[in-house]
Parts: structure tokens; C-alpha cells; sequence
């Protein structure tokens, strides 16, 4: 999940969190705002605030699969079993793509052994 930090206009910390699609901020020790309770413009801003953060934890899952993929690249090892989403769209591209490398590479070497022989 990912934790979102709210400041005043002074820079202060607010105690916010951000659980379940229910955002709230505290302020000394009680709730000001939570989504559930706020209707009209300021419900529309923490819905897109909350859909912000969603696209953001699913970005960061991304990047680490992605990382993920790389390592696997580098120890010439691939495993996209697991995948799914965007993610496994990409990684399968990938894999597609490191398959036809993979066939032009054995061409080139066949070819240039039948030159040599």
C-alpha cells in the first residue's frame, strides 16, 4: 500500500492514511476529512487523490517487476508465469522480442559456419 503525507500550509505533518479506499487526516487526535463524508468538489478531489495513489502502487509494482525481468535478462533465465496486466503484455512482448534475438543469432552463426566450411 502506499502511504500518502499530508502538510499544512506551514509544512507540518498531518497524520493521514490511506486504508481500504478510506482516506482521513487526523488533527489532534480527531478525523477532519474522509472521503466517505465529504460529497461535491472535495469528494471529486479525494476521489481522484485515491486513484492517483491506486495508479501509483500499480506503477510501483510494475517497476519492480520490471527490475524484476532485468536481473532475469542479465542471468539469461526468463520466467513470466506469474504475470499479468500491463505487465505481462510487456514482459510478453519481451519475450517475443528475446525469442526472435535468440533465432537471428543462431541464423547469423549458421551462416557464417557454412562460409567457413
Amino acid at each position: 500500500m502506499t502511504e500518502a503525507f499530508v502538510v499544512n500550509q506551514s509544512g507540518e505533518s498531518l497524520d493521514s492514511t490511506l486504508v481500504g479506499g478510506d482516506f482521513t487526516i487526523n488533527l489532534v487526535g480527531r478525523k477532519v476529512v474522509s472521503h466517505l463524508e465529504e460529497s461535491g468538489a472535495a469528494a471529486e478531489v479525494l476521489a481522484d487523490f485515491k486513484q492517483l495513489m491506486s495508479d501509483l502502487d500499480r506503477l510501483r509494482a510494475l517497476e519492480i517487476s520490471v527490475r524484476t525481468k532485468v536481473e532475469m535478462i542479465k542471468g539469461r533465465w526468463w520466467d513470466v508465469s506469474d504475470e499479468t496486466g500491463v505487465a505481462g503484455e510487456i514482459h510478453g512482448a519481451i519475450t517475443e522480442l528475446l525469442i526472435e534475438l535468440e533465432s537471428e543469432s543462431k541464423a547469423r552463426q549458421e551462416a557464417e559456419a557454412s562460409a567457413l566450411a
